[in-house]
C-alpha cells in the first residue's frame, strides 16, 4: 500500500515537473506568436477639426500562442526620416483593460492627431512634403502566462505616402469670358464674377476655404480677387472668384489681351499654401466706329449714320449706356453728345446704327468721334476714337 501511495507521488511529482518544464518552455514559444496586424493606408480615415488633422484606423493584435494576454498597451509612433517625433498615441493599460484570449484577435481602432501649427513651426511639414514618407512604429506589451511573464513587441516600417492636404491648382477655362457670370460698378470698382476651378489632389475635404490673390501685367496690379468655399472637395472643384478691378484698369482689361501674372494664396485652417501661374487673358469685350454714312442736308449741315459694333464674348446679356462726341480737327466740338442705351446680346456681334444732324461741316473736313461708355461702368477715356474726312 505503501509502495503503491509512494509510487503514485513519485508519479504526480513527475507530472507537475514534466508540466511546469512544458510551461516554461512554451511560454517564449507563445510570446513568437503574437502578431500586430497595423492599419492600412488605404483604411486611414483622416478629417480635419480646425487646426488639427485626426486619422482613425483599425488595427488588430493576434494572439496564436498557448495563454492569454493580459494587461495589453498600445503605443503608436510616427517619426520623419531624420527620427523627428511627428506624433504619438497609446492605449490600452493602464487607462483600459485588454485582454486577448489564446488563438484569438483583438480588433481596435486608434485615432492619432496631427497639430498643423506646432508641426508648422518645427519644419515637419515641409519634411514630410519633401521625403514623401515616414516611419511607424507600433509596440504592444502586457503579461502573459497567468501574468507571470511579461511580453514586448514592436513593428517599425518606412511607407511611402501622399500627403492628405496638398496639390490646389488654380485654373480658368480655356475661353475665360465664357466663366463670366455678372459685371458690376460701384465705389470706383468694377466687379467681375469669374468662374474658375481649383484641382486639388489631397485625400480629405477642406471645410471654408478661403482663397485670395492679385493679378500682374507688366509688374502693375490690375485686380484683386477673392472667393469663399464651404467645401473643398479632392478633384475639380468648380468655384466663383470674385474680381475688383479699379476704374484706371478697367478699359485695358475689358479690350485687350494681357499677359498677367496670377498670385494666389488658399487657406483652411491651419492649412495655407502660395503659387502662382501664368496666364493670357482674352479681352471679353471688342468695340469699333464704322461705317459712316453722309447725306448733305444743305452747305452748312449734314445728316450722319455711324454704325457701332460691339463683339461681346460674354455668355450673357447686358444693358450699356453710352456717349458719342465730335470733334473738328482743331479740338473744337461738333457735336455735344449723343447719349443711347442698349442691350448687348451674349456671344453675338452687336451693331447699333446712331444717326445725328452735324452742323458747321464742309467737305475735306478732318472730324475725331470718340466713344464713351456710362454705364454698367463709366469711363474718362473714350473706348473707341475713329477719325474721318467729310467727303
Amino acid at each position: 500500500m505503501k509502495r503503491n501511495l509512494l509510487l503514485l507521488l513519485r508519479l504526480l511529482s513527475l507530472l507537475v515537473f514534466i508540466g511546469f518544464t512544458l510551461f516554461i518552455v512554451s511560454v517564449p514559444i507563445s510570446a513568437s506568436f503574437l502578431s500586430i496586424k497595423p492599419p492600412s493606408i488605404n483604411n486611414v480615415k483622416i478629417e480635419l477639426v480646425n487646426d488639427t488633422l485626426i486619422a482613425n484606423a483599425s488595427y488588430s493584435i493576434v494572439d496564436n500562442g498557448f495563454y492569454d494576454l493580459q494587461d495589453v498597451s498600445i503605443s503608436v509612433a510616427l517619426y520623419t526620416l531624420n527620427h523627428i517625433l511627428i506624433t504619438s498615441t497609446q492605449i490600452g493599460f493602464p487607462h483600459e483593460e485588454i485582454t486577448i484570449k489564446a488563438h484569438s484577435s483583438y480588433e481596435g481602432t486608434i485615432s492619432v492627431k496631427f497639430n498643423l501649427n506646432q508641426l508648422t513651426q518645427l519644419n515637419v511639414i515641409e519634411e514630410l512634403k519633401k521625403d514623401r514618407a515616414a516611419y511607424l512604429e507600433v509596440s504592444a506589451s502586457g503579461r502573459y502566462g497567468f501574468g507571470l511573464f511579461v511580453f514586448n513587441t514592436i513593428y517599425s516600417n518606412k511607407f511611402s505616402f501622399a500627403l492628405p492636404i496638398e496639390g490646389i491648382k488654380l485654373s480658368f477655362t480655356e475661353n475665360q469670358s465664357l466663366g463670366i457670370t455678372s459685371i458690376q460698378s460701384s465705389n470706383n470698382y468694377l466687379t467681375i464674377k469669374l468662374a474658375a476651378s481649383l484641382d486639388y489632389n489631397g485625400t480629405i475635404s477642406l471645410n471654408q476655404t478661403q482663397i485670395s490673390g492679385y493679378a500682374l501685367n507688366n509688374n502693375i496690379k490690375v485686380f484683386t480677387f477673392n472667393s469663399s468655399i464651404p467645401k473643398l472637395v479632392p478633384g475639380k472643384n468648380i468655384i466663383l472668384l470674385e474680381m475688383f478691378i479699379p476704374d484706371n484698369n478697367v478699359k485695358q482689361l475689358l479690350f485687350n489681351d494681357l499677359k498677367l501674372k496670377i498670385f494666389y494664396q488658399i487657406e483652411s485652417g491651419a492649412f495655407f499654401i502660395s503659387d502662382s501661374i501664368d496666364y493670357l487673358w482674352e479681352h471679353p469685350l471688342n468695340l469699333s466706329i464704322n461705317n459712316f454714312e453722309f447725306n448733305y442736308l444743305n452747305s452748312n449741315n449734314i445728316n450722319l449714320v455711324a454704325t457701332i459694333t460691339l463683339n461681346n464674348y460674354i455668355n450673357y446679356d447686358f444693358n450699356i449706356t453710352a456717349q458719342l462726341k465730335i470733334f473738328d480737327n482743331s479740338n473744337n466740338i461738333i457735336l455735344k453728345s449723343l447719349n443711347f442705351s442698349y442691350i448687348i446680346k451674349g456671344l453675338t456681334n452687336n451693331q447699333i446704327d446712331l444717326e445725328m444732324t452735324l452742323s458747321n461741316v464742309y467737305h475735306g473736313m478732318v472730324l475725331r468721334c470718340e466713344l464713351y461708355l456710362l454705364s454698367p461702368f463709366k469711363l474718362d477715356t473714350p473706348i473707341a476714337v475713329e477719325t474721318f474726312i467729310m467727303p
